[in-house]
């Protein structure tokens, strides 16, 4: 349950941003995990992988790591859940739905954008109704996670402000 203290822009924005860090992390597990599930012909790497090759073929580099979460998609995986999460600490506050369902329409808002806007408008790859089924499922499917994961992190990260606040006021002068 949210206090009804205002947070201040840079409250919601840090927040947001730590939130959609850690929430990265649950998201990364359940794209490996689904990933190992799927039929042997839809194992090739995952988006991250591939956006990430993209941008550095775009420069001139090649890489060898074969691995889906190398420590640089990581790194860029990381960094756009983190970004993705100081937009939603901006506009949660007008969201009035439970954090987990708030977070969650948020995560799949994401993951529209991204891979049916963003994405496909820079030719980085084609957009998701021309993936196979299983890989969209998949990546819905994180995004649910991370976006549940989201708004949770959030809601909590924001309670603890609400109460260092409260005692820094309760504090005498």
């Amino acid at each position: 349950m949210r206090s009804t203290t205002q947070h201040s822009l840079f409250v919601r924005v840090l927040t947001g941003t730590l939130a959609g860090f850690v929430a990265t992390a649950p998201m990364t597990a359940t794209m490996e995990a689904l990933h190992d599930r799927l039929p042997w012909w839809q194992r090739y790497p995952l988006p991250p992988k591939r956006i990430v090759n993209r941008f550095l073929k775009q420069v001139g580099i090649r890489r060898a790591d074969t691995r889906n979460f190398d420590p640089l998609t990581l790194a860029a995986h990381a960094s756009f859940g983190a970004a993705g999460g100081a937009v939603y600490g901006l506009v949660e506050d007008s969201i009035y739905v439970p954090a987990p369902l708030k977070g969650a329409l948020f995560g799949i808002l994401v993951w529209i954008v991204s891979y049916m806007g963003w994405i496909p408008s820079a030719d980085i790859l084609a957009p998701a109704h021309k993936h196979p089924r299983g890989r969209r499922t998949l990546m819905i499917f994180s995004h649910l996670v991370w976006g549940a994961g989201l708004g949770i992190l959030t809601d909590l990260l924001q309670q603890a402000a609400d109460q260092l606040e409260e005692q820094a006021d309760a504090e005498p002068a």
